[in-house]
């Protein structure tokens, strides 16, 4: 599977994933300063994710660092 493929097989099961299950944020401060910074809403950030496209693609799969037993990671960006 080439990168860009893997980049969009990770998109569509993450998008089915939010449809089916929602998306949970924790309120870390972090969380809600990043949403200030933005000047983005919690609703607008949902759109956001479930509009991104591969050519938003940052970086990844990555590890997590504060728990190893998660999933692999992909970065985003959007401008």
């Amino acid at each position: 599977m080439t990168r860009r493929e893997e980049v969009e097989q990770f998109l569509r099961d993450l998008k089915e994933k939010i449809r089916c299950f929602g998306i949970g944020f924790r309120p870390r401060d972090k969380n809600l300063q990043a949403l200030a910074d933005l000047d983005i809403t919690a609703i607008q950030r949902l759109e956001y994710i479930m509009d991104l496209k591969p050519e938003d693609f940052y970086a990844g799969p990555k590890k997590d660092s504060y728990d190893a037993g998660l999933p692999d990671y992909f970065e985003f960006g959007v401008q």
